[in-house]
């Protein structure tokens, strides 16, 4: 089990030498008005991320079979699929081929690389070793790669020599404490939606918890007056952690200050984690995912759980192919 902990706490450590990676294909890739990144599990995590850093990029994401209903005209379809054998995203890779879309692909190998260079399809080799959720900062350089978002990339690059990744563990270490006593729910505005997201899904995988995640403001029309039943003593099992992003709407962050002291009223165990303003905005995004990476691993490590693999979803795995 140890070695299993260490490996993991290697991959986040990884960051920085993640964020100096330098992405290329094999075909040249061709400018598009906008872009559909179909993807599941971590390897749409980081489109996510780059959603929440600038709310402005033409990128569309989609978690399931196939393709969305509506598609922008002059879309390119981006597939990401870090083990390049993902049935969704295969599937999305064939139904953009059917349609004629023009693909851009990226793995670290499997049925994606190989259909992708015998169809003639740019492809982007992403390095191996990793577990996808763990790949994150590797996938952002990719995806902004097949957008040619130069600029962005650059920012992303700047972001990894800021970053010690390590300065971040104990306050993960405090947060798994805190979470194995409850139920983890974590909030955030909607445009950083995706960093609660991203914790949720660590909490899950690594660290082998139920979490719950949810968004300012929709939260406030539906989700929080569940806390407010006559009999309120299960709220003590909840452990809600509210990510404030200093870019974040000034409504919003008065919804969230409001927010937390009507959970308080309820006995709901609730706190703040501020991410302060940064003249480069993927600082604060990649501080929240690791985060949620430290304390997904130190929740397993105080649970006895093992934070590397994935047992349920490779179970499922089995059944969908009817072995």
């Amino acid at each position: 089990m140890q070695l299993m902990q260490d490996t993991v706490r290697a991959q986040i450590l990884s960051i920085n030498e993640q964020l100096k990676w330098k992405p290329v294909a094999t075909r040249k890739i061709r400018p598009a008005k906008a872009y559909v990144l179909c993807g599941m599990g971590g390897s749409h995590l980081a489109a996510d991320l780059l959603k929440a850093v600038d709310p402005t990029l033409p990128l569309i994401v989609h978690k399931s079979y196939g393709l969305p209903h509506m598609i922008p005209t002059g879309a390119a379809v981006i597939v990401s699929s870090y083990s390049g054998n993902t049935a969704e995203t295969l599937s999305a890779y064939e139904e953009a081929k059917k349609k004629k879309l023009p693909i851009i692909a990226i793995s670290s190998g499997g049925k994606l690389q190989s259909m992708s260079i015998r169809d003639k399809y740019p492809h982007i080799a992403v390095p191996v070793g990793f577990q996808p959720r763990m790949a994150t900062g590797i996938m952002m350089l990719a995806t902004l790669f097949a957008m040619n978002k130069r600029g962005h990339m650059k920012k992303l690059y700047d972001a990894g020599k800021k970053l010690r990744a390590d300065d971040i563990e104990d306050e993960g270490m405090k947060l798994a404490a805190w979470y194995k006593g409850g139920i983890p729910i974590i909030y955030s505005s909607a445009r950083y939606f995706g960093s609660a997201y991203c914790m949720k899904i660590a909490l899950n995988e690594t660290g082998k918890s139920s979490a719950f995640c949810n968004e300012f403001p929709e939260l406030n029309h539906n989700e929080m007056n569940g806390f407010g039943a006559p009999e309120s003593r299960e709220n003590a099992s909840y452990r809600v952690l509210v990510l404030k992003f200093a870019a974040d709407d000034k409504h919003i962050i008065r919804r969230i200050d409001a927010t937390v002291n009507l959970l308080s009223e309820q006995k709901v165990e609730v706190t703040i984690r501020p991410f302060a303003k940064n003249s480069n905005p993927f600082v604060p995004t990649l501080q929240a995912l690791l985060l949620g990476e430290w304390a997904a691993v130190h929740l397993a490590a105080a649970r006895g759980a093992d934070p590397e693999g994935v047992p349920m979803v490779e179970g499922l795995k089995k059944i969908m192919k009817g072995k």
